[in-house]
């Protein structure tokens, strides 16, 4: 094989090497080779560029890298790829660009509008901007006026077209009991809305004679009529009752200075605030609107023009002494010599609200808060979070104030302290108007001797009576107009008043043994909306969790976990009813449902309307209901009131034979309920949509045993495990006969309760098999909690 000849090829570069020429070499001036050689000045500026070029390719690197990604990684940061002022000064010309074409082009690489920038966030912080931003957030949902104060508090839900909160963020439940059983508790109940009727008052009276319950204290007694007091009743369609509920209502007369109960005064005009929950505005105006026509009486709608705060505990009225101060709008001095004025520093004797009877209203014209907002000692010194000033040595009570103090509660509807302008639509409008912004009250702090006129707001405060004997539960309601809510909210929470969530408020109303709307309504179409919002979450949980990990509902019996099955417990398998609103349909066919006593038909009449599969009972009044018009109602519905208490057993004793005969004023219809207080036998707690269970009568003879009286102890579940619920009926010894629709450990009472709703027929067995009997407790029967095969003993008490 031939090897190569290295040398030649030594010698051939050697050569090439040869002609590239100096510069003082025999180069043309034009630079052009001769004799084949090359000028060292072009060559060297030819390799120049091609280093440069080389160097250029080596630091900036061609892949698809943003121009902050040419950086250190010490000097990188998250936000540089969205706000272009994050990236250095030398580089951000090119990342601006490479921006701007990302904004400019879309995934097709098409070109599009360039749309406009991100707005700072040194901008948003611009009140304007702020003020824009909230009421485009408002459009779906509308704020309350302490929206603010809440959302930085408490976990916010949209409900009822409110972003209402919801709770707290507190973990813990005790500190906020024991502010509402010793200290005061504030809770913004601005969301429900307020009616206002206008006309003759005995047209208003028989108006809403048809829409509240005939047995209970109608709206038109000289009690509530004179203004004094705020009443509080049921409101359902127009002579439907029992059926079709509607929603709970308080109303407030307006009060005037010359009203003698005579007849000359029906025919005057009379003015009547109507408070309804915010799920059942639109219902409740609907209905209105339509009977209003007919009597010839004017409706308004006062919703989101007032504002209502409810201040509940021991310490509430020293809370609000602290923050109102009367005040005379003419002389722009403190008020101290109108009978308003004298009767609230009275009031400043009470150590609780529940003293006060039940439904008071005074009216007060005030100071602007904002400018007192001071702390009382003794709250102060409870409440950790205010500063402590000295105490002050308290003077004992004299008795003539104590006499004052005294007269006022005995004779308070002698008292001409209700009559508020608020109740005035002009009135409440201009002080909505001129309410001072903060930044001039913060100048009048600084010069407090100024005498220059300033705002002062008209307001209502209105005793609020609790659920159990000792006052646990009571307190004030205080109504201000609008834009005052904040004005009035945060000096309350100064002085010493802890605010409370939704939550927090039905749990304080389930402590008192009062059902709250509408989660505890089953009888109100808001009752299954409601509940279908709270218990998304609740389901959504479920699904999530493993099976391995989640109770199975099945195995323990429980067919309805999350929404209950009422027909299932009454056994009514007919269709839901309809009513016609025409008065001959209603007078075609009348019989009598109840047996009432001669003296109840004297003053009304009530009627059932009787069909093989519905029975519909009704009320008869003289007025004609409306035309046209067909809604539907639930096929159950709630015995309330004195209506409820007229089902229980009563003992009457026969003289032959030394005994007792048991009998019931009215025999219960088969698809009425009746609530129920659930209180634990022996132990445990009653948890939410828990099912009650009828006892057997051999529970009952194991109940009359002294050995097993005190600890009856849990039972099981005497069947197996069928799917379905019909099949568990007919198995079982034990029939179920109710829902608990809330339960909780009681911290006022120390053990477990609830709030329940049985079969009106089933409950009034019990009874019946008790007395024959002669077995005490009454009330006797079992829960299941969802979550257990265990039936626990309890204790049913009728609740009217």
């Amino acid at each position: 094989m031939n090897r190569p000849n290295n040398n030649n090829n030594y010698n051939n570069n050697n050569n090439r090497n040869r002609n590239i020429t100096t510069s003082g070499g025999s180069s043309s001036s034009s630079g052009s080779t001769q004799g084949g050689r090359v000028p060292l000045a072009r060559y060297v500026n030819e390799r120049k560029n091609e280093v440069q070029q080389l160097m250029s390719a080596i630091i900036v690197k061609k892949n698809n890298s943003r121009a902050f990604q040419s950086l250190p990684r010490y000097l990188r940061r998250r936000t540089m790829s969205t706000r272009i002022y994050r990236v250095p000064l030398h580089i951000r010309f090119r990342a601006r660009k490479e921006m701007e074409k990302c904004a400019n082009s879309n995934k097709t690489g098409q070109v599009i509008n360039t749309k406009k920038g991100k707005v700072l966030r040194k901008a948003k912080r611009r009140p304007s901007y702020l003020l824009r931003d909230y009421e485009r957030r408002q459009r779906t949902y509308k704020w309350l006026e302490t929206h603010i104060w809440h959302a930085k508090r408490t976990h916010m839900i949209n409900l009822w077209k409110h972003r209402i909160a919801l709770k707290l963020n507190v973990k813990s439940f005790r500190p906020t009991f024991r502010a509402s059983s010793h200290f005061s508790t504030i809770y913004d109940a601005s969301y429900n809305g307020c009616f206002e009727l206008i006309g003759e008052r005995q047209s208003i009276i028989d108006m809403l004679k048809q829409m509240t319950p005939p047995d209970s204290l109608s709206i038109g007694a000289n009690l509530y009529v004179t203004g004094s007091r705020e009443g509080n009743s049921m409101l359902y369609y127009p002579n439907r009752y029992p059926f079709h509920l509607i929603s709970p209502i308080q109303f407030l007369w307006k009060q005037q200075q010359d009203y003698n109960n005579n007849n000359d005064n029906n025919k005057k005009q009379s003015q009547i605030w109507i408070w309804v929950h915010a799920s059942t505005i639109d219902t409740v105006q609907s209905v209105l609107e339509e009977q209003s026509k007919r009597y010839n009486l004017q409706l308004n709608s006062l919703c989101g023009e007032l504002q209502r705060f409810e201040l509940t505990g021991p310490k509430s009225n020293a809370v609000l002494q602290a923050v109102l101060q009367p005040f005379d709008s003419s002389t722009g001095l403190m008020d101290y010599t109108s009978d308003n004025a004298k009767v609230w520093y009275a009031l400043s004797q009470l150590r609780s609200a529940a003293t006060l009877p039940p439904g008071t209203v005074l009216s007060l014209n005030v100071m602007d808060p904002r400018l007192i907002c001071k702390v009382p000692p003794s709250i102060a010194h409870a409440v950790g979070s205010v500063s402590k000033p000295s105490i002050l040595n308290q003077q004992q009570q004299q008795q003539q104030q104590q006499d004052q103090l005294n007269n006022i509660i005995l004779n308070w509807n002698q008292f001409k302290v209700a009559i508020s302008p608020l109740q005035d639509k002009e009135s409440r409008q201009s002080m909505s108007a001129n309410i001072e912004p903060i930044s001039q009250i913060y100048q009048r702090r600084k010069n407090p001797l100024s005498k220059t006129q300033f705002s002062s707001p008209s307001i209502l405060l209105i005793q609020r009576d609790g659920g159990l004997s000792r006052g646990y539960g009571s307190g004030w309601d205080i109504i201000v107009p609008k834009s005052w809510g904040t004005s009035f909210w945060i000096p309350m929470i100064y002085a010493g008043a802890w605010a409370i969530a939704l939550e927090n408020r039905d749990t304080f109303l389930l402590e008192q043994g009062i059902p709250s709307f509408p989660g505890d309504f089953p009888d109100s179409h808001s009752y299954s909306e409601y509940h279908k919002i709270m218990t998304q979450e609740t389901v959504s949980k479920y699904n999530r969790t493993p099976k391995g990990k989640r109770p199975n509902y099945l195995n323990n019996c429980i067919y309805f976990p999350f929404e209950l099955n009422w027909q299932w417990i009454l056994r009514y398998q007919g269709d839901d009813l309809h009513f016609n609103n025409n008065n001959n349909n209603n007078n075609s066919n009348k019989n009598n449902m109840n047996q009432t006593s001669d003296n109840s038909k004297k003053q009304r009449t009530e009627t059932t309307t009787s069909s093989p599969s519905t029975t519909t009972t009704t009320t008869t009044t003289t007025t004609t209901t409306t035309n046209n018009i067909e809604d539907k109602s639930l096929p159950f519905f709630v015995y309330r009131g004195k209506l409820a208490m007229s089902l229980l057993p009563i003992k009457k004793p026969v003289m032959k034979n030394n005994k007792y005969e048991t009998y019931t004023q009215n025999q219960p219809n088969p698809r009425g309920l009746v609530r129920v207080s659930v209180r634990m036998y022996d132990g445990g707690k009653p948890m939410t949509n828990s099912v009650i269970y009828a006892p057997t009568d051999f529970d009952l003879e194991r109940l009359n045993n002294k050995y097993t009286q005190k600890h009856y102890g849990s039972i099981e579940l005497d069947v197996g495990h069928p799917s379905d619920p019909e099949t568990f009926y007919k198995e079982t010894n034990r029939k179920p006969i109710g829902y608990v629709v809330k339960g909780e450990q009681s911290l006022v009472r120390g053990i477990g309760s609830g709030i329940g709703y049985c079969s009106a027929v089933s409950f009034v067995n019990i009874h019946l098999k008790a007395y024959e009997k002669s077995i005490t407790p009454l009330g006797f029967a079992f829960i299941q909690n969802p979550t257990s095969r265990m039936l626990y003993p309890v204790i049913l008490t009728l609740q009217p």
